[in-house]
């Protein structure tokens, strides 16, 4: 990922002194508003934003009780010992181990880097698209390539619309928000062939909900195609959304690129979100509990959509999108009347996803949508 784009040529640019687009209604993110009590005066059950209903861990919690007396101190030393225990346990270098205030924050550092060079970003369409809206408030556009009709990727079309203004590929595998996964032989297979000239981010904040788990990931292409950046998150399997913490991986060379925009001087997590992520990584308990109960949640809702002929797509991920037209009018207004939160997409109508809750979760959300059908 060479770019000789620093610091000083950013400032020379004259973006802050520009005008800036702005956001459209659908770049309001209204679903990650704080949820209020509902109609009930209860707290709704939250099954629209991917979190792990079962988390934080207890160890994590432990660790973040422990770690208060550095808390008057800077975080250096505490996301040093993250970065090394992530670079072991991924087997990388600890000079390959971005840390951020979750993956969010590298796809915005992503989209700032190569979206002020103006030209184009190819991603899937629907995808999760931070990185492309971040990248076309600040001179790029997104070159959106429509999924298959089973919402797949179509890589051989992504490939097709590559060109010389070509800034970045982006991938999300398993894909947010239909849920499919695209094995990993075929997604190392185009990025060798698109990745020696254009750079590549995965993200894999779902990686661990795939047959196979972590096994699937792209993570052994970084350390020699500095083109490829791979992006984790905490917020999922290890229940740790809210402690905010991420990681890329990424050829050295790239991670210093990387490192010159980073926000913050690469310390905006907090000392408890590093102990905590510490002490989730070694809690093989717990995400495999978590791993256990999202497929029993996920068993549930695809029995409910065949017994009820509701078109779904088979998930790896702890969410599932299905089909609108067995139910009536808008099933997440309906399911907010009833304190359930789920999500649907402005772009993409005629679709619906939840989130794997727990299993009395899940009940509550099958038993309310079972009414509400045509």
């Amino acid at each position: 990922m060479a770019t000789s784009f620093n610091r000083r040529q950013w400032l020379k640019t004259g973006l802050l002194g520009s005008s800036l687009p702005l956001l459209q209604p659908w770049q309001l993110l209204d679903h990650l508003q704080e949820p209020v009590p509902g109609p009930s005066g209860k707290m709704p059950v939250r099954l629209n934003s991917n979190e792990n209903p079962f988390g934080p861990s207890q160890k994590s919690r432990e660790a973040v009780m422990a770690s208060l007396d550095e808390g008057n101190r800077y975080p250096r030393t505490a996301i040093n010992k993250l970065k090394e225990a992530i670079a072991q346990k991924e087997g990388v270098g600890v000079d390959q181990v971005l840390i951020t205030a979750g993956s969010t924050e590298i796809l915005g550092l992503m989209g700032l880097i190569y979206g002020l060079r103006g030209g184009n970003i190819v991603a899937g369409d629907p995808t999760f698209d931070y990185l492309m809206i971040y990248s076309e408030l600040i001179g790029a556009k997104w070159k959106r390539i429509p999924l298959t009709p089973d919402k797949y990727f179509d890589l051989e079309a992504m490939g097709k619309a590559v060109d010389g203004d070509t800034r970045m590929i982006f991938i999300c595998n398993p894909n947010n928000p239909t849920g499919t996964y695209i094995p990993k032989a075929e997604v190392s297979q185009f990025c060798e062939k698109y990745g020696s000239n254009v750079p590549i981010f995965i993200d894999e904040a779902y990686i661990e909900f795939t047959d196979g788990g972590v096994s699937n990931s792209l993570k052994d292409m970084v350390s020699d195609n500095p083109n490829i950046v791979v992006g984790r998150t905490f917020s999922k399997v290890y229940g740790l959304a809210g402690m905010r913490i991420g990681y890329a991986l990424g050829h050295p060379d790239t991670i210093k690129v990387m490192q010159q925009f980073c926000m913050g001087r690469m310390i905006t997590p907090s000392v408890p979100s590093m102990y905590a992520a510490m002490a989730s990584m070694d809690d093989k308990w717990f995400t495999d509990m978590t791993v256990e109960k999202t497929m029993q949640g996920k068993a549930m809702v695809y029995d409910f959509c065949k017994q009820q002929q509701v078109r779904y797509i088979p998930s790896h991920t702890n969410f599932i999108w299905f089909e609108a037209d067995r139910f009536k009018g808008d099933l997440v207004k309906t399911m907010a009347s009833k304190d359930i939160l789920i999500r649907s997409y402005a772009d993409q109508p005629g679709w619906y996803r939840v989130s794997i809750g727990t299993p009395a979760e899940i009940q509550t959300f099958i038993d309310a949508a079972g009414l509400e059908l045509v």
